[in-house]
């Protein structure tokens, strides 16, 4: 459809622009009496001649008026058929689209919206994340819409480099692609990671072959969601009450508690501080349960008091957004 309106207003153009030439040589006029003539030929206004016609003049006036008339009968039916078919209500969300996606940063592109996808998407939208979701299939992101009201989305294939430029890959902080099939993750991979080579990039395997491939393309993250659902039955099974704890932290509360992270700034005031020093806990609310970090990437759970925080060790914690906001703002200003 976008084809044809682009050839539409392509004729339209030419016309306007072979109209002027030609006046301008069989009648000799300038440039704006040229134009002017054309335009009120060209709408059918029937305003009088700028100058007396010629009979070359005349004939050339005649073409003009057909080509104008069929083109302007194409333009109506093209209008009355995106409106109909509701095109024009689709044409104005896609470039409000782009003009939303134009304005993100450091935001995250999540491609397809298969079941996986859908997760990511409720817990992204429910703790407030910038992000755009991609997929080629309209009714899927018809879905998307509906079920998470004001979502940026782009309907296209992941696997291309205007599509994944069009998201905004450029300035996006992660890309997850989570499509049904391996191969197509592994092309967005290769072509994030052309793209944009320090993007984080997140892949879901569906077979266990496609892991390697994928941290080989240049993966930072692979997930098996068959893997991970196996687990969880596994340790509902096992371990209930733990399973049962996840489930309420993140959905029965409408997600208000999460395991969240946060990095010690390089100018933070409490570098070189015992976590004792620091206080965190105590000014934040939160519950650390673990650190990583940065010298080693090794984690320390359940850290005691007299463990010594690093710049850009991070620092994993229990809570909701709000205590977290605060948790970033005290280890980067100490307020």
């Amino acid at each position: 459809m976008n084809k044809r309106i682009t050839f539409i207003v392509s004729v339209f153009v030419f016309i306007i622009l072979v109209g002027t030439v030609g006046y301008m040589i069989i009648e000799k006029w300038n440039l704006l009496d040229a134009l002017y003539m054309t335009t009120i030929t060209f709408s059918s206004i029937g305003y009088g001649e700028v100058h007396p016609l010629s009979v070359p003049g005349k004939i050339f006036t005649i073409f003009l008026i057909l080509f104008g008339f069929s083109l302007v009968a194409a333009i109506a039916g093209l209008m009355t058929s995106l409106i109909l078919k509701g095109e024009v209500g689709n044409i104005i969300r896609r470039q409000k689209m782009k003009e939303m996606i134009r304005k993100l940063k450091n935001h995250h592109i999540v491609c397809g919206f298969s079941p996986v996808g859908e997760a990511i998407v409720e817990e992204f939208y429910t703790t407030n994340q910038r992000f755009v979701v991609i997929d080629r299939n309209e009714a899927a992101l018809e879905k998307a819409r509906k079920n998470f009201p004001n979502v940026v989305y782009i309907l296209g294939d992941a696997s291309q480099d205007d599509v994944l430029l069009e998201a905004g890959i450029e300035k996006a902080k992660t890309i997850l692609t989570c499509l049904n099939d391996d191969s197509m993750n592994l092309y967005v991979v290769i072509s994030a990671r052309s793209l944009n080579p320090n993007i984080k990039i997140v892949g879901a395997s569906v077979e266990d072959n496609a892991f390697a491939k994928m941290k080989r393309a240049g993966a930072d993250y692979v997930i098996s969601p068959q893997r991970i659902g196996g687990l969880r039955m596994a340790s509902t099974a096992l371990r209930p009450n733990v399973v049962s704890f996840l489930d309420i932290m993140l959905r029965e509360s409408e997600g208000e508690w999460r395991i969240e992270e946060a990095a010690i700034p390089p100018d933070s005031p409490f570098v070189n501080f015992t976590l004792a020093k620091s206080q965190i806990s105590r000014n934040t609310g939160l519950v650390i349960i673990a650190i990583k970090k940065a010298s080693s990437g090794r984690f320390i759970y359940n850290p005691d008091a007299n463990t010594v925080l690093e710049q850009n060790d991070r620092i994993l914690v229990l809570g909701n957004q709000e205590k977290l906001e605060r948790l970033v703002r005290y280890i980067s200003k100490g307020l």
